[in-house]
């Protein structure tokens, strides 16, 4: 149930079910690439990656940024890239 007018942001949802958690549970999927032997992680959803630019500043994720995101729940999955030979 979602409260009407509610003022403050920890009383914005009300749940009786504690199996709503899995609603909060999100896959971001990730592509890593070597550059100039740096490996580095990019959101690959482009609206996903548009939302975590808007947090960080960066069009890539650091190590710091990938634990602050697995620390609230999201869960990182590499995408393997194909090639056709």
């Amino acid at each position: 149930m979602i409260k009407k007018n509610a003022g403050k942001l920890d009383n914005l949802y009300s749940f009786s079910n504690s199996n709503l958690y899995n609603l909060f549970l999100m896959t971001i999927e990730v592509i890593q690439k070597e550059v100039y032997g740096n490996t580095l992680t990019y959101v690959a959803d482009e609206s996903v990656r548009n939302s975590i630019k808007k947090l960080t500043g960066r069009k890539t994720l650091t190590d710091y940024d990938i634990e602050a995101l697995k620390e609230l729940g999201f869960v990182l999955v590499l995408k393997q890239m194909t090639v056709n030979i």
